[in-house]
């Protein structure tokens, strides 16, 4: 949301950590104004901190005395953590073809991941077309469990259905029970109440998929997160 009022008081004061304020005031004074300044904001009902962006002019009177201030301030918590988490999984499509140890790789990104966005259950499925299956080099889950060194074909899965579409997918309990019912894909494994889907995409195709889910909360993802996901397939490697 985006908010513009008009204040006395330096907006440093209010939105400013203690470091950054000389440096603001010292460029308003300048210039007259700053642009796009990033801060943190206290919500007063909540007391939740969010990540906004301050647009401030300085206004004058006829003796060029700074007598107020024009704020525009913009939240962009959820913008940034979009870009954070498409960041992420693009970053585990790098790791995916990397030659150095994936394991590692994925595991740490899974880390970064998790401060993002739920990721208790969470795992990246590669796919071989030559054995027409995927490995699985990273996965944590509560009930299934995996052999890394088997290789799976998982016909017709959930994830097998993101492969084939190359789409990210949101999948709560009536869209798994559209896709069971016209035979687009069958279900495999424990089932959970919501679960994302994203393929991992470079410039040799659909190379395998990312996922996370939920057995407890079919509210834990949103359709923003599905955006997250479609998007990060376009950030082709």
């Amino acid at each position: 949301g985006k908010k513009r009022d008009y204040i006395k008081q330096n907006p440093a004061k209010q939105n400013l950590k203690p470091g950054d304020r000389r440096k603001f005031k010292a460029e308003i004074e300048k210039h007259g104004f700053v642009t796009d300044v990033e801060v943190s904001v206290k919500k007063k009902k909540t007391g939740e901190e969010v990540v906004c962006m301050l647009t401030s002019s300085a206004l004058k009177d006829e003796t060029d005395t700074i007598i107020g201030y024009q704020r525009i301030i913009r939240d962009v918590t959820k913008l940034k953590r979009q870009q954070k988490i498409q960041e992420t999984l693009l970053k585990i499509t790098q790791a995916a073809t990397s030659t150095r140890d994936i394991k590692t790789l994925l595991k740490q990104l899974h880390k970064e991941l998790a401060q993002l966005i739920n990721a208790d259950n969470f795992y990246v499925a590669l796919y071989d077309e030559d054995a027409d299956a995927y490995s699985f080099p990273h996965y944590a889950d509560e009930f299934d469990k995996i052999n890394e060194f088997e290789q799976m074909t998982l016909k017709k899965s959930l994830t097998d259905y993101i492969r084939r579409t190359g789409e990210a997918l949101y999948v709560d309990k009536k869209v798994r029970s559209r896709l069971k019912k016209s035979g687009e894909a069958v279900m495999i494994g424990t089932q959970s109440p919501i679960w994302l889907g994203s393929p991992l995409i470079t410039s040799k195709g659909v190379i395998g998929v990312v996922v996370v889910q939920s057995y407890r909360d079919p509210n834990m993802y949103t359709k923003d997160d599905l955006e997250i996901g479609r998007a990060s397939c376009r950030e082709r490697v």
